[in-house]
């Protein structure tokens, strides 16, 4: 991976997110992202960053892109024009379109560079963050190619069963690849009750995790110490859910209805 100093002088595409240098929730504007160009990444980062402010930008990814700088940019422009906000700024959710770039960027052959470590520490967090996920992702991802016929979809943290699954989401996740890792369901939709307790499948789910079983009024979770232990919960819920023990398939939530 190429190394990106201040002083690189090439053509490169990049991505930058919105963040708070105290750490706190900035709601949706965390998922926006600006896909723009330039010669020199790290200045223009501190060109849009405004001075003495707690809402600052973060160049968290760049690809070097060469004499094809220009069409690369105008082409993820429009490809992704239904996510546009304004100018170069898009709605991302689930980190999508980061993770959509990067294999864009890996099929047309352009280098990934290493941003290293900014003058802000804010930026380092930022880039420490998007790190992580892109360990995790990788994994999912593994794990996708592995078992295909449980995995539908592969996040950072995350794995959605199949999407016949309309009232409920069953779900994979962990906080790094060593653990713990949380299997749970919960509602695709929120209901208006909000309590999932009340299901009639509560005594398969509760039968299931055994003595991992933990019931909030969203979701039933559970927490294993290993992959493979989580993974099994996982499958024997989705098979149930198959076999018709546990009722996930064609189920509308009374808020899916009304929609």
């Amino acid at each position: 991976m190429e190394n990106l100093s201040s002083e690189t002088k090439a053509n490169f595409v990049y991505l930058m997110k919105n963040f708070d240098r105290l750490g706190r929730d900035i709601g949706e504007l965390a998922n926006d992202k600006k896909i723009g160009k330039s010669v020199n990444p790290p200045q223009r980062e501190k060109q849009l960053n405004p001075t003495k402010h707690p809402l600052g930008i973060a160049l968290y990814k760049c690809w070097r892109t060469d004499n094809l700088t220009h069409e690369h940019e105008k082409g993820l422009h429009a490809i992704l024009e239904d996510r546009n906000i304004d100018g170069e700024w898009f709605f991302d959710t689930e980190d999508t379109l980061t993770s959509g770039l990067t294999k864009y960027f890996k099929i047309h052959h352009c280098e990934e560079v290493e941003l290293g470590t900014d003058e802000d520490p804010g930026v380092n967090r930022i880039r420490r963050e998007q790190m992580s996920k892109d360990v995790m992702r990788a994994y999912f991802e593994e794990k996708q190619q592995e078992h295909p016929e449980w995995f539908l979809k592969s996040c950072e943290t995350w794995v959605h069963t199949l999407s016949m699954f309309t009232k409920y989401y069953v779900t994979l996740g962990a906080q790094n690849t060593n653990g713990p890792f949380h299997t749970s369901v919960g509602y695709k939709n929120k209901p208006k009750n909000g309590l999932i307790k009340d299901e009639d499948m509560i005594p398969v789910l509760k039968e299931i995790f055994g003595d991992k079983f933990t019931i909030t009024n969203k979701k039933v979770w559970g927490k294993s110490n290993t992959w493979e232990e989580a993974f099994e919960l996982y499958q024997k819920v989705v098979t149930a859910g198959r076999d018709g023990i546990i009722n996930l398939n064609n189920e509308t939530t009374e808020e899916e209805e009304i929609d």
